[in-house]
């Protein structure tokens, strides 16, 4: 039985890896997340609040500081 990830988990993952990057722009990562949060869709809102949940459990807390 072969698993098949779904491209939101996928970004997910490339964003969670991202935070154990020095040149990643985290805050600038944070704005773009914050301004997702704040669209008018609830879809996007909800994906939005859903990827920042997931960067505060498993993302690298070091390089939010």
């Amino acid at each position: 039985c072969t698993t098949i990830r779904s491209t939101a988990t996928l970004c997910i993952l490339v964003l969670v890896q991202a935070t154990n990057e020095m040149n990643v722009s985290i805050p600038e990562v944070a704005d773009l997340l914050i301004e997702r949060a704040q669209n008018s869709s609830w879809v996007v809102c909800l994906k939005a609040l859903i990827t920042i949940h997931h960067l505060m459990c498993y993302g690298n807390e070091v390089n939010f500081f």
